[in-house]
């Protein structure tokens, strides 16, 4: 890390030095010294330049730590990571510079920031062994705020209690199901800088048991004049550990067995341990490479650094044609550990009608041995 910056201090005292020696020579030449300017000095490459640099540090810093690590698995509420939305899932999840619309909640709460109309959005996905994953939510501009309100559930069905006595089934159902409601609050400080976070209501329930934890989400979005390059920063799921408790873990002990006159049947609770929330940084990066009036084509790349699993990376593509057209593509697990997915692939399709617009996003995600999964989102505007 040290090195990295020691190299860019370098760099920058070499482009100097370099600039300074053609200065001496042309004065030496011509005994007159002419104005000359960078072309590093217009106000458009200082500014890409700036935000190139504060970018490269940000995603060196994401990525440093040791990739052999291994902590899969050492978190509670995983559904938290699980992606929602066709349209960002078709991108490979490359969506924290990019997040707008409803769906920003899940990736930026900064996005909702540049919304001007009221929006929802939901969206569907049959998950792995018959389960049900849904997102939705709705944003409500005030002004230069925004209001907006998520709802994330991982639905695992219901199941036949079975006993050693009983073991078609005792006529009794359990379920579990994992959920998350939020509130999003995001402001637009500047026309290029926005910021916004989410509070988070976070439950697990399985069968009798269950638990409850409080979580906030952070978002940081700004936007150049330079390719319409977009960076973002994101924090989630920054809250309390989860442990379950319920009344399958009571069980009656005898706490003396050699002393015959004890009682042998008092009530005790078997303890579960505390595991925290899957937190996770991460910097993204978006420019729009080809913009004209019936094309846009934009690239995005987002570094992630989880407390539950190695530094990873996401790039994902989308072309947009004539403003009704999305074609989308993307990679979500570069360099992740022990990963099954692999590209994804989407389309979408926007349409105004009168003051309504209408959306509709699929996305397909190939995850090898665990199967496929297809999402498909729906979105309104008024």
């Amino acid at each position: 890390m040290i090195r990295f910056f020691k190299s860019q201090i370098n760099v920058m005292n070499m482009d100097k030095s370099i600039f300074n020696n053609r200065c001496r020579k042309l004065k030496a030449g011509s005994g007159k010294m002419k104005t000359l300017r960078s072309p590093l000095d217009t106000p458009q490459s200082n500014l890409f330049t700036l935000n190139f640099k504060l970018f490269t540090l940000l995603f060196t810093f994401l990525l440093a730590p040791n990739f052999a690590q291994d902590k899969v698995g050492t978190t509670a509420a995983p559904f938290l990571t699980i992606p929602g939305g066709a349209r960002p899932t078709a991108m490979g999840g490359a969506y924290v510079a990019v997040a707008e619309g409803p769906s920003a909640q899940f990736w930026n709460p900064a996005g909702i920031a540049l919304t001007t109309t009221y929006e929802l959005e939901f969206s569907m996905a049959d998950w792995f062994l018959d389960t049900k994953l849904s997102h939705a939510a709705v944003v409500i501009p005030i002004g230069r705020q925004v209001i907006g309100l998520n709802m994330k559930q991982l639905d695992y069905g219901d199941e036949m209690v079975t006993t050693i006595q009983d073991p078609e089934g005792t006529g009794e159902y359990w379920s579990a199901r994992d959920r998350s409601l939020g509130v999003n609050y995001a402001v637009k400080l500047t026309d290029r800088f926005t910021i916004g976070g989410t509070a988070k209501f976070i439950t697990q329930k399985i069968y009798h048991e269950s638990d409850n934890a409080v979580a906030l989400d952070l978002g940081l979005l700004y936007r150049s004049q330079f390719k319409n390059l977009r960076i973002g920063m994101s924090i989630a799921n920054f809250g309390s550990d989860m442990q379950l408790t319920g009344e399958d873990l009571m069980r009656p002990v005898d706490i003396d067995p050699s002393n015959e006159g004890n009682n042998d049947n008092i009530s005790s609770n078997l303890n579960t341990d505390k595991w925290p929330l899957p937190l996770t940084y991460c910097v993204g990066i978006a420019a729009d490479i080809v913009e004209r009036e019936y094309l846009k084509w934009t690239l995005t790349a987002d570094a992630l650094h989880p407390n539950n699993n190695n530094s990873f990376m996401r790039i994902g593509t989308e072309v947009v044609v004539a403003g009704i057209i999305y074609l989308r593509t993307g990679h979500s697990s570069i360099m992740k550990k022990h990963a099954e997915e692999s590209f994804s692939y989407g389309i979408g399709f926007r349409y105004n009608l009168g003051g309504l617009k209408f959306g509709y996003d699929y996305s397909y995600t190939p995850f090898g041995k665990l199967g496929n999964v297809p999402r498909n989102s729906i979105y309104i505007g008024l």
